[in-house]
């Protein structure tokens, strides 16, 4: 079922409930349009429908009113006629309020003091009054043949700033008489040089997060409010840092209803778990981004001083104006803008809908003014001297300016302004940040952007980044409104640059690029990277460990494994046996190398077992070079691992290396050694206990064989002494020794074999 109204008209007219809805039930062709008001009663509509009816003729299609609403028509068919109405009353509307803001824009401009030219392509395309005194009527004519160049000059003792603004095709100049802040143009030097000190060394912690919690950038004095270091405080997120979990909610909720949070009291915690009191204050840029300043208020937490709002990034031309602004209509004010409040302390709602005449006779004390008209005005709690324009829209409707000029009057400090505060903060972002117009040119970029890149105003985006626009992010988040990031390698140092689309009222007005500093984050990750490879090798090693019965194997084994490690050179072991080394077969090395006596081998590995701890040192003495793992393999760092337990040393461990070793893989590589030592020590444990348990049944056998030796010469001296009457006694004590000598004999093995089952029961 379609959305839209749908007529058919031949042999009769059909028409569906949208249809329906608007034209009712017509009962003829003169009813359909009755009461579309842009035809005279849609007359006009009704010929082209009867004239389809009989003759061909292209689709054409008409925009009329009926009652308040709009309505696209579009007929087409011949005979056969289908009429569809789309309701186009906002699209109109909008259309309608364009036209008004084009003309509200053009009287806006010719109220402003300053000359105003604009131009595309060097043909002057709109100029204001000021500008016509001037150079008199020149619209539609070349720019360049008026020889205007950028910069200050004098003219009839006047100082005037010239500026231009080119982006693409159109060229912006404004010239502005100076000459009044000519004067205090040293004191605002030193003011704002004086700011800048004062701002970077404020004690408040500003910081940049997402919605969802993610910190982009934050100031260096984070280490002193909160304790964390920079590189620690970006990796953490936002809800780790609340003391009460449930005050972020609050938070976030009150960001959400207003837009900006004002001295919200909060309390966060420092690295070590202490609360931290502050003030936060925060704004939300484009429903995503959150700008926020902390203020450390735990020394002070009876005195609260308020944070003035630093503004939004994007206002329209109107609400941006330092000059207040009344749009009057039939001597009443429809509207004003935020600058009436500042200036004259009362609220726009004290303002709207009021006749202007009283406004002006409360505040200024009369009703009338000349155009341009100095006057002193008194509003809410506040005083002092305006300039007061008029600029006619149309017969019923004028603008009215009103420029405060006290602090110009008084040389007051009004020279630094909300424009020259973001702009400030926007410089003092560490992260190269641009600005990219629809077009993909550089638009704005801050201090840290120019010092890596240089200034690159109005220049391709493409040409800055090197990328190619098929692939470049920028382009991506223009047209597909989503955020890209890729990495970029720029003097030696990894950059992971973020371009997001900048949408104001659901149009793309341009790309955000915000670079940041990854090189220690990529390093730290290839760290982790290689400690997991790492650990992944001592996984199969302690599988080993378990599977393997020899020692020698074990260590084989490990020195495989840590050897696939790309960033070790080469992995060796050696056993200790005597004062030889005897080495511990390799892959990548034969073993006969790694065979030498104590003092021709690696230092290293002879300080490792004089300490009998791990040993890290840099391979650089006369002695390195004649190691034949250097000759075979050349390295610059050497860690020994010495494999000993119970003041045992059973061998060492080399790790050789052309990089140095981060404290973590130290710290592994010890454990490791220790792991090893254990494990060689129950192998061997495990030995001398097979051997016990041979030893113990070789003696059961043997007892047993030895018991019944011992029953025979028993026996024979117990049948010679029951016969010792009929033998003598001569002769049986003959028998008697002969047998005893025997069976000293037999006790004598019998000694031997407990001698040795003692020395296995002390090994144990």
């Amino acid at each position: 079922m379609t959305d839209f109204a749908i007529i058919n008209v031949g042999g009769s007219i059909k028409l569906n409930d949208a249809a329906t809805r608007i034209i009712g039930e017509p009962k003829s062709i003169e009813d359909i349009f009755k009461g579309f008001e842009e035809f005279e009663g849609g007359e006009k509509l009704i010929r082209a429908l009867k004239l389809r009816l009989n003759t061909p003729a292209p689709p054409r299609y008409f925009i009329s009113w009926k009652g308040n609403r709009c309505y696209l028509i579009l007929i087409e068919g011949v005979k056969n006629i289908r009429i569809s109405l789309v309701d186009i009353t906002e699209l109109a509307e909008e259309k309608k309020r364009s036209e008004e803001t084009v003309n509200l824009l053009k009287s806006t401009i010719n109220i402003l003091d300053d000359a105003l030219l604009i131009a595309k392509n060097d043909i002057i395309i709109e100029m204001n009054d000021q500008a016509e005194k001037i150079f008199g009527k020149v619209k539609n004519k070349n720019l360049s043949k008026l020889g205007i160049s950028p910069g200050q000059i004098t003219a009839n003792g006047r100082v005037i700033n010239v500026k231009f603004w080119k982006s693409g095709e159109y060229t912006v100049i404004l010239m502005e008489d100076i000459t009044e802040l000519s004067n205090l143009r040293e004191d605002y030097k030193k003011r704002r040089e004086l700011y800048h000190a004062i701002f970077r060394s404020s004690p408040d912690l500003i910081y940049v997060t997402t919605l969802d919690g993610e910190i982009i950038d934050v100031t260096p004095n984070v280490e002193a409010i909160l304790n964390y270091r920079i590189d620690e405080f970006k990796y953490l997120n936002a809800q780790d840092l609340y003391f009460n979990p449930d005050d972020r909610r609050r938070f976030l909720e009150e960001l959400a209803k207003k837009g900006f949070v004002r001295n919200f009291e909060i309390v966060y915690k420092k690295k070590n778990g202490e609360p931290v009191y502050c003030l936060e204050s925060a704004t939300l840029l484009e429903k995503n981004l959150i700008v926020g300043f902390i203020r450390d208020i735990t020394p002070l937490i009876e005195y609260q001083q308020k944070i003035e709002e630093l503004g939004e990034r994007y206002r329209t031309l109107l609400d941006n104006s330092p000059a207040g602004i009344l749009l009057i209509k039939d001597g009443k004010i429809i509207y004003g803008n935020p600058a009436m409040e500042t200036i004259t302390g009362y609220s726009l709602t004290d303002l709207v809908g009021r006749r202007f005449d009283r406004i002006a006779k409360r505040i200024f004390g009369r009703e009338a003014f000349e155009d341009k008209t100095e006057v002193r005005f008194k509003g809410k709690g506040k005083e002092g001297w305006v300039i007061v324009k008029f600029t006619p829209v149309s017969s019923n409707e004028k603008v009215c300016t009103i420029v405060d000029v006290t602090e110009i009057k008084k040389a007051h400090d009004g020279l630094i302004r909300s424009e020259s505060l973001l702009r400030s903060l926007f410089n003092s972002i560490s992260d190269p940040i641009f600005y990219i117009g629809p077009d993909k040119t550089i638009l704005m970029q801050n201090d840290a952007a120019i010092k890596l890149f240089g200034n690159c105003i109005t220049r391709r985006c493409s040409e800055v980044l090197k990328s190619n626009c098929s692939k470049c992010m920028v382009e991506t988040s223009l047209r597909k409104r989503i955020s890209e990031s890729k990495l970029y390698t720029i003097s030696g140092k990894t950059y992971e640059a973020f371009s997001f689309p900048v949408v104001i009222k659901d149009r793309v007005s341009g790309a955000i690029i915000h670079m940041r500093d990854v090189t220690t984050k990529l390093k730290v990750e290839e760290e982790l990277k290689k400690k997991n490879t790492v650990l992944e090798a001592i996984t199969k090693i302690n599988k080993a460990i378990v599977r393997e019965k020899k020692p020698e194997k074990i260590v084989e084994e490990a020195c495989a494994y840590l050897g696939e490690i790309k960033d070790y050179t080469i992995v060796w072991a050696t056993f200790l046996h005597g004062k030889n080394f005897v080495g511990v077969p390799n892959k990548k090395i034969p073993p006969e190398l790694l065979t030498f006596k104590i003092g021709d081998g690696c230092i290293a590995l002879e300080e490792s077992i004089k300490a009998r701890k791990p040993i890290y040192v840099r391979c650089i003495t006369p002695r390195c070079m004649t190691c034949p793992v250097m000759k075979r393999f050349k390295h610059k760092y050497d860690f020994a691992i010495p494999l000993t337990f119970k003041e045992k040393i059973y061998g060492v461990l080399v790790v050789s290396t052309l990089k140095t070793l981060s404290d973590d893989e130290i710290e592994i590589f010890s454990s490791l050694g220790e792991d090893l030592s254990y494990a060689i020590y129950s192998k061997e444990v495990e030995a001398h206990r097979v051997e016990a348990i041979q030893q113990l049944k070789s003696n059961l056998g043997h007892f047993e064989y030895l018991s019944d030796r011992l029953r025979n010469p028993i026996s024979v001296i117990l049948g010679y002494l029951e016969m010792r009457d009929e033998l003598g006694n001569e002769q049986v004590l003959k028998v008697v020794e002969e047998q005893t000598k025997k069976m000293m004999d037999i006790l004598e093995e019998l000694r031997k074999e407990e001698i040795k089952t003692s020395d296995i029961i002390r090994m144990f």
